[in-house]
């Protein structure tokens, strides 16, 4: 990695500040290859007044992972510098900050300090998200904050897909997560998220889609930016559509059911389907073909079972409304469910069954959860309103 720096300010510097702000990215790309270190990330950024400079996070031979930034001193300057940015984006016991795969950063500037944000993205072997944010002044860098430090961070980011939010401080755009919402969330009384149904992969789960905006604090050489979380909702999912309107059912209030449907006669089929009385409900989104798709991935097909009594295997279709909104569009009787490898299957006389895995299983879910297409709404099904266009240098 201190080939690669010391290459990359050698060749960088020669390019020139014109060259250097169209071809400063293929530079580092090509340098990193030469050297054994090419990695998961290498982009450049203007930054105010054309100031140049970018960040390459390179992949050793070791497979550990290294930040690295690159930045003119001033804009158009002849010399560009270069940093190794591990000492800051670090764990505590001292293992690198960041994981090999998608990798999310920005770059932005102020009062001659450069800010950068580094997010690396959840993956199998490490579920949760790793976020730093790293401030470059003339006296040296120094991190001013770490996603794992804040107790709702890991709530919030295991599991969940991660995007830029354009919507954040003039420095740094915001972050945003889609993620599983577990049986055992703390989220799920606030977000009034029933648990009628098993959530665990690879079957359905309900998502919680929560945004983080950054704030500045302090002043001069104290100024510190962190991220705070901001928002939290329930997104409108056909998994979350079906259990209000099974909740609705079994509580015999069929006018509020029609609420989630756009047949208004569904909640009177459904109930002669025996859909009022309560099960050990499972479902899983289907695709066009009628074959189970990956956890995290909506469609608007689900097929959902009773695993205390198979027979009670139902197939449900939904419409998206103008909104974004998912409706019940369709509802029928399906083949039983007989599967046995994903789930056990009951007595249908058992009262306390045990499944695997269960509603209360503690243990995390490690799929990665595929942004859908749908509107984030609240409790009242009001869509939330969408971000405003991006000010700030960023790269995925």
């Amino acid at each position: 990695v201190t080939a690669f720096i010391q290459r990359a300010q050698q060749a960088l510097t020669l390019l020139g500040p014109e060259a250097r702000a169209t071809n400063g990215e293929t530079v580092l790309q090509l340098i990193a290859q030469d050297e054994g270190v090419a990695g998961p990330l290498a982009r450049t950024a203007l930054l105010l007044g054309d100031r140049w400079a970018a960040v390459a996070v390179v992949q050793g031979p070791d497979g550990q992972i290294t930040p690295t930034l690159f930045w003119e001193a001033s804009p158009g300057a002849p010399q560009v510098n270069g940093l190794d940015l591990s000492a800051q984006v670090v764990e505590p016991n001292g293992a690198p900050g960041l994981r090999s795969g998608r990798l999310l950063g920005a770059l932005g500037e102020e009062g001659g300090a450069i800010w950068v944000l580094l997010v690396s993205a959840p993956q199998e072997n490490s579920p949760e998200a790793q976020a730093y944010v790293v401030r470059l002044a003339p006296d040296g860098a120094t991190r001013t904050w770490r996603g794992q430090d804040d107790p709702a961070w890991s709530v919030h980011t295991t599991a969940a897909s991660l995007s830029l939010d354009p919507a954040g401080d003039p420095l740094l755009p915001g972050l945003q997560a889609t993620a599983p919402l577990a049986p055992d969330s703390p989220l799920r009384q606030e977000l009034a998220a029933a648990t009628i149904f098993v959530e665990e992969p690879p079957f359905a789960q309900q998502l919680v889609r929560s945004r983080w905006l950054p704030l500045t604090r302090g002043t001069g050489a104290d100024t510190r930016l962190v991220y705070t979380l901001q928002e939290r909702a329930l997104l409108s999912t056909p998994l979350t559509t079906l259990v209000h309107f099974l909740l609705t059912l079994q509580k015999g209030d069929l006018d509020a059911a029609r609420t989630f449907a756009i047949d208004p006669t569904l909640p009177e089929a459904a109930q002669g389907m025996g859909l009022a009385a309560p099960g050990i409900w499972f479902a899983q989104y289907l695709g066009e073909q009628g074959e189970p798709t990956p956890p995290g991935t909506i469609t608007a097909h689900l097929r959902f079972f009773d695993n205390g009594d198979r027979n009670r295997t139902f197939d449900a279709f939904f419409e998206q409304d103008g909104q974004g909104v998912y409706r019940l569009l369709a509802l029928s009787p399906g083949l039983p469910f007989t599967a046995a490898d994903l789930v056990t299957p009951l007595p249908v006389a058992t009262d306390t069954p045990t499944v695997t895995p269960t509603p209360t299983d503690t243990s995390t879910a490690t799929a990665t959860a595929t942004a859908p297409p749908e509107t984030p709404v609240t409790e009242d099904e009001g869509p939330t309103t969408e971000a405003a266009e991006p000010a700030t240098a960023t790269f995925t």
